[in-house]
């Protein structure tokens, strides 16, 4: 698996003890925000409505 991008051949190994004991896992959590500003024709609009993507790709968005 690439690490941020990077597509090096490496490895690791690893026991299958520490596999069964979940001693490798965790959870990765990332908060983005945006603003919304005011311009000359009224205030941004957020909206779901990406063009060239699919609703497959889509279909975890809130409507907010």
């Amino acid at each position: 698996m690439p690490w941020q991008g990077y597509n090096f051949e490496d490895a690791i190994i690893i026991s299958s003890k520490l596999v069964e004991d979940d001693s490798f896992t965790s959870i990765h959590i990332k908060e983005y925000s945006t603003d919304v500003r005011e311009t000359k024709l009224g205030p941004e609009q957020t909206t779901d409505d990406i063009p060239n993507v699919s609703s497959v790709k889509l279909k975890d968005l809130d409507v907010d």
